[in-house]
């Protein structure tokens, strides 16, 4: 059964849109459930979940621990907003280090439709989803 993480939160961001997909992003929200692949919640966790994005590198962290996120080098990046953060895409790979070493490939797409934007992981080894509703600082 396939799962996904899902973190609430709104967010209303007002960076020009060109300049979205060449910068440093962190986003927050504070509360992730995992789901299923039909959207049934398995799963929750809250605290600080921070999702920090630059044109090279992805980083999925909780309640900020470093020491403890999943980190990745980013691939196949490709980004195009009509309004920043509010209507567009961002999609790429990314290798996902844990803290013991092991790695887990990921698509990642973060979608934006009216102002509201999600971040969907896709882990291959893991067999679940990691969708995020976020903020961000």
């Amino acid at each position: 059964m396939k799962k996904a993480l899902i973190i609430s939160a709104l967010s209303s961001l007002s960076l020009a849109s060109i300049a979205q997909c060449n910068q440093h992003v962190i986003y927050t929200s504070g509360k992730a459930d995992f789901t299923d692949s039909i959207g049934n919640i398995l799963r929750s966790k809250e605290g600080k979940i921070t999702v920090e994005l630059s044109s090279k590198q992805f980083i999925l962290m909780h309640d900020g621990q470093e020491d403890d996120a999943l980190r990745g080098d980013v691939s196949d990046f490709f980004c195009e907003w009509e309004g920043a953060y509010k209507n567009g895409t961002t999609t790429f790979k990314s290798g996902l280090i844990e803290k013991s070493g092991e790695k887990d490939d990921a698509n990642v797409s973060i979608e934006g439709k009216d102002g509201n934007l999600l971040i969907l992981v896709k882990f291959k080894n893991e067999g679940h989803d990691f969708k995020n509703y976020p903020g961000w600082l």
